[in-house]
């Protein structure tokens, strides 16, 4: 028993220490702390974005706060990247690799911006210069040529483009380009489909001038083959007046023409329509008639900015009327009136628009020249230089800008003042001095002058001086002259003037190509058109010039279209306009059709509005 009794006394001090020794050892050891990776997304529009960290994605609906489901331990590594990029948009990573030091990360910075795409495609069958083509309304892209195009701004999905137009070539022959899949809305990628299509251009309406009916016949153009359909509404009443010519703004949407009244035939007028750019149609402008000079008008000149339109009338006092255009509607302001009493009956703005140079109708003839004031319409004269001849008709400046030049005539039969004179002009504009060459001889009453697209050919047409009665018109011709560059001396070719063929020639241009001078004969009524030599710059008829046009006489004006294949030609005794094809290759003329017009076609009728 007492054995027994020391065991356990021995037992119980070994049990009591191992129940109380070592204090809280009996608990487990504590769990490793985790930690989270996340961050902000910003600038999120798009759907379908998912995020990675190694294995683990996590898909990110809005922009905000994110955070992986995921935990991490200490010391863990990260690297978040966009698995998946938002429709539309793309996603950058900042802060987005690294390892966990006892702390969430939560610095991840996702930014979203919407994608841009280019937006293009082709121009094609260009062949000129100029062509500006403009993305909704701006971000202007000048084309150098055919082939690929992009604009330089890029638009983000969801936004709309709209391709267009701004400027048309400057081509021989003329051009007019057209944009095909030209809007729509940007979507994932760029776009490269834009088509423009650039094709010799055609005129969109034609406008006869009637002076007998005191009204406009309007004609539509077919594009393809230069067929004329009347324009409903046609011929449209001109206020009363009865028009004698027409200039058409640069714009293209409103044409003026100055008159008499049937009543005074005598009283200078002025009309005007504004003209439908979609079905040609015209509407009187409000304001119009004008009645302003007790004197018949003669002339008008458009200024180079479509803001002032001139008229010039002639009689017994002789000035020039400045009004100011309404850009919206057309309609016309009296600024200024100037007396002229040299008689002036025509003139012609510089290209800059700064000055406005007139022709001299009294005995000695010449030239003046006015500074224009671009604000207020005021005319100054600068000069006046007389030349030989009782009047000198509508001056025309050469394609340098350096040299003006008149015709002087004369109704005496191989009369010298029948002439060209040549004046030089200050380098900053203005009238200088009387070249020291001039008077250069010309044929019997010299009505126009057209330089070729180089300026190194002059061509005259002379209407011709019956050699009975000293009366006009005569046997006409056309006189060509070598231009020298830097003296604005006019040489005649050998075997100038060319004679036309034909009596009273009037009407008169040179083809597209420049290879073919074409003059109409008022009284014989034929078109004479002749091939300029290459080298020489004569002239000889083609085969079949002068072409018959009209047994009546009355022949008036001759226009080429645009593209240089049609020609349409008034008649002022059958009152029609007939369209002539224009063959290329050997200048001859071929009757299509003839629509007819209202009373007595003005020798100034046709006009031609538009590129289609």
């Amino acid at each position: 028993m007492k054995n027994q009794q020391s065991a356990l006394f021995t037992l119980v001090p070994v049990l009591l220490f191992v129940g109380c020794g070592g204090g809280g050892s009996s608990s487990a050891p504590p769990m490793p702390q985790s930690y989270t990776v996340g961050g902000s997304v910003t600038g999120l529009t798009g759907s379908g974005l998912v995020l990675q960290n190694g294995n683990n994605t996590m898909s990110v609906a809005t922009s905000g706060a994110f955070i992986f489901a995921q935990t991490y331990a200490n010391g863990a590594g990260y690297a978040v990247t966009v698995a998946t990029q938002p429709l539309g948009q793309s996603c950058t990573v900042a802060n987005g690799t690294g390892a966990i030091s006892g702390t969430n990360v939560v610095n991840v910075a996702v930014s979203c911006q919407a994608n841009r795409y280019a937006v293009g495609g082709t121009v094609n069958g260009y062949s000129g210069t100029g062509l500006v083509l403009q993305n909704n309304g701006g971000d202007d892209l000048s084309v150098g040529s055919s082939g690929a195009f992009a604009f330089a701004t890029s638009l983000q999905t969801g936004a709309t483009f709209n391709v267009t137009v701004k400027s048309q070539p400057v081509a021989t022959p003329a051009q007019s380009c057209s944009v095909a899949n030209a809007s729509g809305t940007m979507a994932t990628g760029a776009i490269t489909n834009v088509v423009v299509d650039c094709r010799a251009a055609t005129g969109k309406f034609v406008y006869v001038i009637n002076s007998s009916s005191a009204d406009v016949s309007a004609f539509k153009v077919n594009a393809a083959d230069g067929t004329l359909t009347a324009i409903a509404g046609s011929p449209f009443a001109g206020g009363g007046i009865s028009p004698a010519q027409a200039v058409v703004h640069p714009s293209g949407k409103f044409m003026y023409l100055n008159g008499f009244t049937s009543s005074n035939p005598v009283t200078g007028s002025l009309t005007g329509f504004a003209i439908n750019e979609t079905t040609g149609a015209l509407t009187l402008i409000t304001g119009v008639p004008l009645f302003y000079s007790s004197n018949g008008v003669v002339r008008m000149a458009m200024h180079p900015s479509g803001n002032f339109l001139v008229t010039f009338h002639a009689g017994l006092t002789s000035g020039a009327n400045v009004f100011r255009i309404d850009q919206s509607t057309g309609a016309l302001t009296l600024l200024t009136s100037t007396l002229l009493d040299v008689g002036g009956i025509a003139g012609t703005f510089d290209a800059a628009g700064n000055f406005l140079y007139v022709s001299a109708r009294a005995v000695g003839g010449g030239a003046l020249s006015f500074s224009f004031n671009q604000s207020t319409g005021a005319l100054t004269q600068t000069n006046q230089i007389s030349a030989p001849g009782l009047t000198s008709l509508s001056p025309t400046l050469d394609p340098t800008g350096k040299f003006l030049y008149v015709k002087n005539i004369d109704l005496t039969l191989g009369s010298p003042l029948n002439s060209i004179s040549a004046f030089d002009l200050n380098p900053n504009g203005g009238l200088w001095r009387l070249n020291a060459g001039s008077p250069f001889p010309a044929g019997q009453y010299p009505i126009s002058l057209i330089f070729n697209r180089t300026g190194d050919l002059a061509f005259v047409t002379n209407l011709g001086i019956s050699g009975t009665s000293n009366t006009v018109p005569g046997p006409g011709s056309v006189s060509v002259y070598r231009v020298n560059s830097v003296s604005g001396d006019l040489a005649a070719i050998s075997g100038s003037p060319f004679a036309t063929n034909g009596y009273g020639a009037n009407s008169s241009f040179l083809d597209v190509s420049g290879k073919y001078f074409v003059s109409s004969n008022f009284v014989s009524g034929t078109v004479a058109v002749f091939s300029i030599n290459g080298t020489s710059g004569a002239l000889s008829h083609v085969s079949g010039s002068p072409f018959a046009v009209t047994s009546s006489g009355g022949l008036g004006a001759a226009r080429t279209d645009p593209s240089g294949a049609f020609v349409y030609i008034t008649d002022s005794n059958m009152n029609r306009i007939s369209l002539y094809s224009f063959n290329a290759a050997s200048g001859a003329l071929a009757l299509v059709a003839s629509y007819p017009t209202g009373s007595s076609p003005s020798t100034f009728s046709a006009v031609i509005v538009g590129a289609q």
